[in-house]
């Protein structure tokens, strides 16, 4: 008897009723929370290595921290009341991190990809799905923290009973919390004073209870306490995970945790994103293509005179800039997918059965690769990175026949263009429609349909 493989790690997987709107909540900085089965999580939950704290200890992960109240904390004391004191604690031992659970703190276990290999399987499929770098790239937040990883993976253990408190705060990455065991209460709310941050940030008040709660399953606000609102101070939405619940929330929205049930300690899987912003991904791709040329390599000297004395070097910078012709598939596809993202830049399928992957076809080559997947054979190809943008539109356009002319309208070598063509008809991935006039003279296979 076959035994059934686990379910593999997908955003249908994650969110099956909602998984359409994940990505407009991405985009538009907010979150997304489903309840369901924790069944359908068993590709995760299955993974030995991540089912309890002790086996994830043993792994050694390279960072440990513990936070939450801790009852054997002193409490302070702020006029006549007694606020306990929530501690946070880094760089921890396994030993330490051991003892700070058995105290009541949480324990967060970071950087696990590197150590399980089964569940960094699962996050390349996911990071494919929704179009992000690949692991191994570098091309995470190219700003302030260039060469980290697009994805984290981090393991959350609080114990039962615990108050795992987080201050209110946003975060510079996306994050999808992934409940595995237990209860843990969220608190969640919209940023209106910042979208989409560079920077994380915390409030100077991280053991304070929010203002006002709105209980998720009924939605009916909910006043947490009769002290008057602090400007700016957000109205927050308060979700409940359970085993099963997964949790989206786009970086820059505020939001803490809270009470752990009192019966089961609380798991979570914690998959932290960090894809490039539109504005790192035009400085960096810029960069490149600017530093290709000597007028702008050239020493900006003088730019530091008095005002009445910089005349030359800013008419000579703004010339440079007027003469600025971008173009963003360019950009894009010649000055930073190329280097940045993964082997497999993108596969889509053509004609039933058939498949075409473009991805580089080395580090830092400047070929690009393709491999056409037919339900007869397999065909690997390499072409000139030229090719690129003509390689992009055939999978975005989505036809199963292409024109030749609106082909060549993407490349300029006529020769190179055909070439790819017919070789992608002769695997059955598109057919090539071209007129009499427009076949090429140097190739007698053209046939008018």
């Amino acid at each position: 008897m076959l035994r059934e493989l686990p379910s593999r790690l997908t955003a249908t997987t994650l969110f099956p009723r909602r998984s359409s709107r994940l990505l407009e909540c991405w985009r538009a900085g907010t979150w997304l929370v489903e309840h369901g089965d924790v069944g359908r999580l068993r590709s995760i939950a299955s993974i030995p290595e991540l089912r309890d704290l002790d086996q994830v200890l043993a792994l050694e992960p390279p960072k440990l921290s513990a936070y939450g109240l801790s009852s054997t904390a002193p409490a302070l004391r702020h006029g006549r009341e007694s606020v306990p004191t929530l501690q946070s604690i880094d760089h921890l031992t396994p030993s330490q991190a051991r003892s700070a659970y058995d105290i009541g703190l949480s324990i967060l276990c970071g950087d696990l990809l590197p150590l399980v290999p089964a569940l960094e399987t699962q996050i390349e499929g996911l990071l494919r799905e929704f179009g992000l770098p690949a692991l191994g790239s570098g091309a995470s937040r190219l700003l302030d923290i260039s060469g980290v990883e697009p994805l984290e993976a981090v393991m959350s253990f609080s114990p039962a009973g615990a108050e795992a408190a987080l201050g209110i705060h946003y975060d510079a990455f996306d994050v999808i919390s992934i409940q595995l065991q237990g209860t843990k209460v969220w608190m969640l709310g919209a940023n209106q004073d910042v979208e989409f941050p560079l920077s994380s940030y915390e409030t100077e008040t991280p053991g304070s209870r929010p203002i006002a709660e709105t209980i998720n399953d009924s939605g009916t606000p909910k006043l947490a306490r009769s002290r008057r609102r602090s400007a700016g101070a957000p109205t927050l939405e308060r979700v409940k995970m359970r085993p099963g619940s997964v949790l989206f929330v786009a970086r820059g929205a505020w939001h803490c945790t809270r009470e752990v049930g009192k019966s089961e300690p609380s798991v979570t899987l914690l998959l932290k994103f960090s894809p490039p912003s539109y504005v790192e991904v035009l400085v960096t791709a810029l960069f490149t293509q600017l530093s290709q040329r000597a007028q702008w390599r050239a020493p900006c000297v003088g730019l530091f005179r008095p005002d009445d004395k910089r005349t030359d070097v800013m008419k000579a910078f703004q010339d440079l800039v007027s003469g600025l012709q971008l173009d963003a598939d360019e950009l894009l596809l010649k000055h930073f997918m190329p280097d940045r993202a993964g082997r497999d830049l993108l596969a889509f399928e053509k004609t039933e059965g058939s498949t075409l992957r473009v991805g580089r076809a080395a580090p830092r080559a400047t070929a690009i690769g393709l491999r056409l997947k037919t339900p007869t054979h397999t065909v690997e190809l390499v072409v000139d990175a030229d090719l690129a943008p003509l390689c992009m539109w055939l999978a975005d356009s989505r036809r199963q026949v292409v024109t030749y002319n609106d082909a060549c309208a993407r490349a300029a070598d006529e020769t190179s263009v055909w070439n790819l063509l017919v070789a992608l008809e002769d695997a059955g991935v598109i057919a090539v429609a071209i007129a009499s006039s427009a076949a090429p003279r140097f190739h007698r296979r053209a046939t008018k349909r």
